[in-house]
């Protein structure tokens, strides 16, 4: 478990004009701000390649044989991520997006324990929206993640925004994470940590898709430190257009196997990277990690 930070910055492409005639369209309804995407996910399949290369990447993976990256299926992929940032401003805009949590039963449950839960998201669907639904828990709740993107971008969603963000109590690099985390877990609070991007820290090199790729170890910490139980969540949009934000499985530290915090650690990072690889089975358009992902 070495230390290596990968290149990835957090921010969105676009520019400020492109992101401007999404949040006018969107003023107007979702369908108008679709339209736009089919020429805009076309653009940067055509035009953007270096930005999108990893997206075949991921696509000749999860099919299992060669996706170039003028294909449908790399349009596809394209439009889904932009759809799903489409969906990301309505839903935090005010506008009635559907959403069916059944996570938050499950959540509640492990709340009775006294001893809160981290809940470890990932970048399928609509992952924004599930933060949005974790802010109007009645307990405290908090995310640790990457707050890295463009500043007029920012105040563009700010100045339309109806909806509370989840609170941010500290940056996936914060060598204070832990006692942010601690502190909200303490209260008995759900702390929010996505698992599938590694930016820096500890992580283990687990099995994903065929191929080794490292995973961050930092939600297990947390909860064998804190004695919190793991709930892993996915939010997937479905062909309705609707959202469902689900509980794939929950960990309790304590059951994993291993003499040793590596051990133990690579055990959940890797029951977390296969329920990953069971939900993009089903949703091979929703994953959104744009960059270098696996291990060379």
């Amino acid at each position: 478990m070495e230390n290596k930070n990968i290149r990835w910055s957090g921010k969105s492409y676009g520019g400020r004009f492109g992101n401007a005639c999404f949040a006018f369209l969107l003023r107007i309804g979702r369908v108008p701000a679709y339209a736009l995407l089919v020429f805009v996910a076309a653009f940067f399949m055509l035009f953007r390649r270096k930005q999108c290369a990893e997206s075949s990447k991921y696509l000749s993976v999860i099919f299992g044989k060669n996706i170039p990256p003028v294909s449908k299926q790399s349009y596809a992929h394209l439009f889904s991520f932009g759809r799903s940032i489409i969906d990301k401003q309505a839903y935090f805009s005010g506008a009635n997006v559907e959403i069916d949590d059944k996570a938050r039963a499950e959540i509640e449950k492990i709340l009775e324990k006294g001893k809160g839960c981290v809940a470890v998201s990932s970048h399928i669907g609509g992952w924004a929206i599930a933060g949005g639904e974790l802010a109007q828990y009645p307990c405290p709740t908090g995310v640790i993640g990457v707050s890295a993107e463009h500043e007029y971008i920012s105040k563009m969603e700010e100045a339309h925004r109806r909806r509370n963000l989840p609170k941010m109590i500290a940056t996936a690099d914060d060598p204070f994470a832990m006692l942010a985390g601690l502190g909200i877990l303490r209260k008995n609070g759900v702390v929010s940590v996505h698992g599938d991007r590694y930016i820096a820290g500890k992580f283990a090199s687990v099995d994903f898709l065929g191929k080794k790729a490292r995973f961050p170890v930092s939600a297990y910490a947390l909860a064998e430190k804190s004695g919190a139980s793991i709930a892993i969540v996915f939010c997937t949009r479905e062909k309705s257009g609707s959202y469902t934000i689900s509980v794939s499985r929950t960990i309790e530290p304590s059951s994993l196997p291993g003499a040793s915090f590596q051990e133990r650690s690579s055990a959940y990072a890797q029951a977390y990277a296969d329920d990953i690889a069971k939900t993009l089975k089903y949703h091979p358009y929703q994953w959104y990690n744009f960059y270098p992902f696996w291990l060379q």
